[in-house]
């Protein structure tokens, strides 16, 4: 396991189930269900490799009584190896209706990120090597996002920017240090078209571009189909990835469970496995205006 001992940052984590949450991705996206959702998802990724990506989030998100504003909460643990993150984030959307159904919403988020390096649990050459004896503080630190969401019918198209903020640490100063440059923001479109085939069957288009100035792009796309509103199956690619695999299924009336397999293609397949994401999530309509909860 490689780790720079001059500063540790960790990247925006990649979520695969954004399709059913997409507040995750754009603080836009908050309470556009039009009901109070609850979900909890785990991401593992390289099953088979020690010290891989693990990534665990419980979410939840409501409209206000005036269904133009929008609430959510996120809190989410990220670990790569000997380095975690935790984060509380909250959400705030405004939607902003246009004539003839279409709509643009804004969305504003912002929290508290805990970071922590734990440099005495490497496997080093030289174990005596003062400079991996000690851990890095723990380091509480903000950070904020921002994105904007245009919807019109089946329709939506979204860009968004989930840290505006860097954080590095360094070793040998035992500190944290937050910056904001453009050049590291993530930049995320998001786009999907759902069009109704018969009226028990929904085929629903969508795809992911994620732009960084400084690191390789990446273009997700995905195809699924949702029958009669209990099953939706679906299968994408990731550029330089792999292929993509995904469903979800309505256990009970408000409860439904999502589920993905990716399969890699690159060069690394040799020494690495696929990766897995488990979904379950609550949907409560409390009004009769609510969106079906399988359309999230």
């Amino acid at each position: 396991m490689f780790v720079s001992v001059g500063t540790v940052a960790q990247e925006f984590p990649v979520i695969g189930q954004y399709m059913f949450n997409e507040m995750l991705l754009n603080p836009a996206s908050t309470g556009y269900q039009g009901a109070f959702v609850s979900q909890y998802s785990f991401r593992k990724q390289w099953i088979q490799v020690d010290g891989s990506p693990t990534t665990q989030n419980l979410s939840i998100q409501s409209p206000f009584k005036r269904e133009d504003m929008a609430l959510g909460f996120i809190f989410y643990r990220d670990q790569l190896g000997v380095s975690s993150e935790s984060g509380i984030i909250t959400n705030y959307a405004y939607r902003l209706k246009l004539a003839d159904h279409h709509s643009l919403i804004f969305g504003v988020g912002g929290g508290l990120f805990f970071q922590r390096v734990r440099y005495s649990e490497l496997d080093v050459t030289h174990p005596g090597d003062q400079i991996f004896l000690a851990d890095s503080p723990l380091g509480i630190l903000p950070n904020f996002s921002g994105g904007v969401k245009y919807t019109y019918q089946g329709f939506e198209l979204g860009l968004s920017v989930p840290k505006f903020l860097t954080t590095t640490y360094s070793q040998s100063s035992r500190q944290f240090d937050v910056q904001h440059r453009f050049g590291n923001y993530n930049f995320l479109i998001r786009s999907l078209y759902a069009y109704q085939i018969t009226p028990g069957i929904e085929l629903r288009l969508g795809g992911l571009f994620k732009y960084h100035v400084t690191m390789d792009s990446q273009l997700d796309v995905i195809t699924s189909a949702e029958f009669k509103e209990i099953v939706q199956l679906g299968f994408g690619y990731r550029s330089s990835e792999g292929f993509l695999l995904m469903s979800r299924v309505n256990i009970i009336e408000q409860l439904d469970v999502g589920f993905q397999y990716e399969i890699p293609t690159s060069k690394l397949y040799s020494y690495r496995s696929g990766t897995l994401e488990l979904s379950i999530i609550y949907t409560s309509l409390f009004n009769s205006k609510a969106k079906n909860p399988r359309h999230l």
